[in-house]
């Protein structure tokens, strides 16, 4: 993909941020409601992780979506489209973040954005190039996580959620602690 195809497609890569936000909080949503997980709103991260811990609740199905909890991530693939979404759950209740990668599966895999009008040759490589021109386009910001040292970016033209910081302090049991922050 090259740089002009980017600038030329800017309102659809806003447009797609846009639409991979509202789908992975629809997505989040419906898991947790069908599922009938108590959420933590503040750090869903801790909710996530305690379902990753077994692998009967951190895969299945809900309607017509499979789903992984892996890594910061809950993978979602529709049965019937093939249509792909990793919903990010280290951003609070803010489920905007663009992995390069991910961003670009999405795109690749939404039906409704067939045909595509540009062709994709290296997910991550050309996703890495779309969120930077976007960034530097001022169409996508950084935004922080629920953990220090960690960001990621966001469409900038969408609500604004706080996201708080989790302090790991709080999750300590003697030495040990009870959640680990780490990807699986």
């Amino acid at each position: 993909m090259t740089e002009e195809e980017i600038h030329l497609h800017q309102k659809f890569f806003e447009n797609c941020a846009k639409d991979y936000r509202n789908l992975a909080k629809e997505l989040i949503f419906m898991l947790v409601e069908i599922k009938k997980i108590k959420l933590n709103e503040d750090f869903p991260f801790l909710t996530f992780n305690k379902l990753k811990e077994n692998p009967k609740l951190s895969r299945g199905k809900v309607q017509d979506w499979n789903f992984f909890i892996h890594g910061y991530h809950c993978h979602f693939i529709h049965i019937k489209t093939r249509h792909e979404v990793e919903a990010p759950f280290m951003f609070g209740m803010d489920f905007s973040d663009l992995d390069p990668y991910f961003f670009l599966l999405f795109i690749e895999t939404n039906p409704a954005y067939q045909p595509l009008p540009f062709n994709i040759r290296d997910k991550f490589k050309d996703g890495e190039k779309v969120l930077k021109i976007m960034l530097e386009l001022g169409l996508f910001e950084k935004i922080n996580s629920n953990i220090e040292e960690h960001s990621g970016i966001a469409v900038k033209d969408r609500e604004k959620i706080q996201i708080k910081l989790y302090n790991e302090e709080m999750d300590k049991i003697g030495n040990k602690t009870k959640f680990n922050l780490k990807p699986v």
